[in-house]
């Protein structure tokens, strides 16, 4: 993927090494020129990796920025790793606050199949919580409800995920009373 930079550590699987601030190693073991970050499924943690999705980079993401301004301002970096079962913390771009960790949590896996067709894996925890079918459909939709910024923006996705299939009911039973009447 990566591995065609100069002076940078890659893994097997070309992806750069990054120490637990996520700052790019180079093969001597120092960060490669000083100031080069990398997450998500481009990097990998010299401690292993972590699995190759988004939630690892959305949670890496805040510490990579935080990391960027603190080494351009003589500031303490904050250091990323998986541990079970704890929550992520989120950094808070204080100095005083530079001494938290992330702490990557399984969130678990949702994924749509369809207008109303889901498959959904318990987070962290609760591994056995596998749905799937209409249920995991409407679990995935109050799940995407619930982490919307905005209230505002939380009731406008509920309405809009309620009215659909709602609206598909009436489709559906409008067209068997016009098949019923033929």
């Amino acid at each position: 993927m990566l591995g065609g930079l100069a002076g940078v550590t890659c893994d097997a699987a070309g992806r750069l090494v990054v120490d637990n601030t996520l700052r790019v190693q180079s093969p001597e073991g120092r960060a490669a020129g000083g100031v080069v970050f990398a997450l998500g499924d481009n990097a990998v943690l010299e401690l292993g990796p972590l699995p190759p999705n988004a939630q690892v980079a959305f949670q890496q993401s805040e510490y990579a920025a935080w990391n960027v301004w603190a080494s351009l301002n003589d500031e303490k970096p904050l250091a990323f790793r998986s541990v079970a079962l704890q929550p992520t913390l989120c950094p808070v771009f204080t100095p005083a606050h530079a001494a938290l960790a992330c702490r990557y949590t399984a969130l678990g896996e949702m994924l749509t199949l369809g207008a109303n067709d889901a498959s959904v894996a318990g987070p962290q925890g609760l591994e056995a919580l596998k749905l799937s079918g209409p249920l995991a459909a409407a679990a995935r939709r109050l799940v995407y409800a619930a982490r919307m910024p905005t209230s505002e923006q939380r009731v406008k996705a509920g309405v809009n995920w309620l009215q659909s299939p709602a609206k598909e009911l009436l489709r559906l039973a409008q067209e068997t009373r016009l098949n019923l009447k033929k």
